[in-house]
């Protein structure tokens, strides 16, 4: 037992028990007597005779209490993409759009309502809709020679009247610089024999356009492109007869996260479907994360050239492809190109023709082709990449069903 208050009567052996010795030692012998020692500084016990004031036997040291474990922080859900709430409009009706434009006024919002055709604008003119749920809607419009025009929530809709032809203009644009479209809506009709008629876009000419987060419906043509740095971004085309997206001639040209599907199940014997047709020369030509599904509409070549006019400079990466047309990615007549990360998968038809007819494959026409990284059915052109890439036809539910969900597609489903 060790006492730590002591009084010292006499150093048994002459030893000299310094300030700061503070612990004395009792030890019990054999035969009944005690001896006392007291540590010194050096750790040495001494011998002494003391006067046990009292005895203090020391707790243990306490075992301390486990560090728990920390608790994660739950993963935050995140806040759905909030619909744009109504705001006030500064223009109701065509008389005041017009009155407005007049008066030097540049940036409207529109209430909904039927505009008529789109009147002539002014540089720098900016028109919105004050209430994403009831678009202000256009007739079948033109705009020429502008500079700095954004569209945002409008709609444009064409009406049928007799003796209209395929390649009527919804909304046709030329020599525009600088220009956004974004959220708006481009409809076109059925003749008098259920066929869809009509292009949804059309531009020629211009420089720096954006189209963003658009729908382009029942048309023969959705959307055609022949400008200079032009992006389709985030665009939902579907019920078209002939081509989702065609380029005439362009330069830098980007079409991303676009969901191009479900073309128009009536068609003439000379329709031509592509979701995408490169049509024109190009110098740097992007196709990425795009996701182009027959859906329930008929087959269509997925991404197509023919050789007639020379591409450089051409990135086709990571989209996904389903669909039962054998010109799954086929371009030719190409300098460079990389394509990596693209997933194609074949989609029987009900009518089922050859097999060999139907499986989408790559088939590239370059003299500096990069080709690896993709899961296809097949690769017709270059030889010798199988081992570059994964040959498989695929699974169409288990691809369709993942591709809705993935993040670059997931909001065009309500996710």
């Amino acid at each position: 037992m060790k006492y730590t208050s002591f009084k010292l009567i006499q150093a048994v052996n002459g030893g000299e028990i310094r300030e700061g010795d503070n612990s004395l030692l009792v030890r019990k012998h054999a035969d009944g007597t005690h001896q006392y020692l007291v540590s010194n500084d050096a750790g040495v016990w001494q011998g002494l005779k003391v006067e046990v004031m009292d005895a203090v036997t020391p707790d243990p040291d306490p075992i301390p209490d486990p560090i728990p474990d920390p608790t994660p922080d739950p993963v935050p859900t995140p806040d759905p993409v909030p619909t744009p709430n109504p705001v006030a409009a500064d223009v109701n009706g065509p008389a005041e759009l017009k009155a407005a434009l007049s008066n030097g006024a540049n940036a409207l919002t529109l209430a909904g309502g039927d505009y008529g055709q789109l009147q002539i604008l002014p540089d720098g003119t900016s028109l919105s809709a004050a209430d994403p749920a009831n678009k202000p809607t256009f007739s079948a419009s033109f705009i020429k020679d502008c500079d700095g025009i954004v569209l945002d929530g409008l709609r444009f809709k064409h009406d049928y009247v007799t003796g209209d032809g395929d390649g009527k203009n919804i909304l046709y644009l030329n020599g525009v610089t600088n220009f956004v479209m974004r959220n708006c809506e481009v409809e076109g009709d059925r003749n008098d024999v259920g066929s869809c008629i009509g292009r949804g876009v059309q531009s020629s000419g211009g420089d720096n356009l954006l189209f963003e987060g658009n729908e382009i419906h029942t048309v023969w043509k959705a959307i055609g492109i022949t400008s200079s740095n032009a992006t389709l971004r985030g665009n939902d085309i579907h019920t078209f007869r002939s081509d989702g997206i065609n380029t005439g001639a362009v330069t830098n040209f980007l079409a991303e996260g676009n969901y191009i599907h479900d073309a128009d199940t009536v068609e003439f014997a000379s329709d031509h479907r592509d979701s995408i047709q490169l049509m024109g020369t190009a110098d740097g030509m992007v196709l990425r994360n795009n996701f182009i599904d027959m859906g329930q509409g008929l087959y269509s070549q997925s991404i197509w050239s023919d050789a007639k006019n020379h591409m450089d400079n051409v990135v086709v990466a990571d989209n996904v492809i389903i669909n039962s047309h054998t010109n799954g990615i086929a371009l030719h007549n190409i300098g460079k190109i990389d394509m990596t990360g693209n997933v194609m998968v074949w989609f029987p038809r009900d009518n089922a023709a050859s097999q060999g007819i139907q499986t989408p494959k790559v088939n590239i026409g370059s003299g500096q082709a990069t080709v690896t990284g993709n899961t296809v059915p097949g690769i017709m052109s270059p030889s010798g990449v199988d081992a570059l890439n994964t040959i498989q036809d695929g699974d169409t539910d288990a691809t369709r069903t993942a591709s809705r969900a993935d993040p670059r597609w997931a909001h065009f489903f309500g996710a």
